[in-house]
């Protein structure tokens, strides 16, 4: 049943992006998706050459700039383990989705927000004040995720306006869906 439902929003995602125009929030939404593709394949090189596991932190807080008043997941860093010093030490800078775009909070469009959790100052050492929650994707050394490696799981990050940050139903026409392979954290844009 999971893999048709499954199936079902992959066929229609694919079927509204094949019909999107050229509009500038669906340019934002494509360079937003390209960003963060990259940040993952950064991630994963970054465990692999390291030799110690990498995540890939979104944060999910509040933003004055956006239309909704939830808190949404617009910004993310990469973090690892420090042998020596022992605690989380900063890969990267913090990043920000530009203008209205964010990634979705609701676990249909985005599957890898499961494992979403509060954050912790004790085990979360960078987050602001406006940050209130965090999901991950850890890269081990060989490159693979922590992520189920279960064929019938789809593991998706679903890139769209704020204007549609409540909706689970009906997707913009300027969306963008990423798809991470559990076994060697490729990802592929939608």
């Amino acid at each position: 049943m999971e893999v048709l439902v499954t199936a079902a929003i992959l066929s229609v995602l694919l079927a509204v992006a094949s019909s999107m125009a050229g509009s500038w929030r669906s340019q934002q939404v494509l360079a937003a998706a390209t960003r963060l593709s990259q940040d993952l394949q950064l991630a994963r090189s970054l465990a692999i050459k390291r030799g110690q596991p990498v995540e890939l932190r979104f944060y999910s807080n509040q933003d004055p700039s956006l239309t909704t008043p939830t808190p949404q997941y617009k910004t993310w860093q990469i973090v690892g383990y420090d042998a020596r010093e022992e605690r989380l030490i900063k890969l990267s800078e913090l990043q920000r989705f530009e203008s209205t775009v964010i990634l979705s909070r609701f676990p249909i469009l985005s599957s890898v927000i499961n494992n979403e959790r509060p954050l912790d100052p004790s085990r979360d050492p960078y987050p602001t004040a406006l940050q209130t929650r965090m999901s991950a994707i850890e890269f081990r050394p060989d490159g693979s995720t922590t992520l189920d490696p279960d064929p019938s799981l789809t593991w998706t990050m679903t890139l769209l306006t704020d204007g549609f940050a409540d909706e689970t139903n009906n997707l913009p026409p300027d969306f963008r869906t990423l798809i991470i392979s559990p076994d060697n954290g490729s990802t592929t844009v939608y």
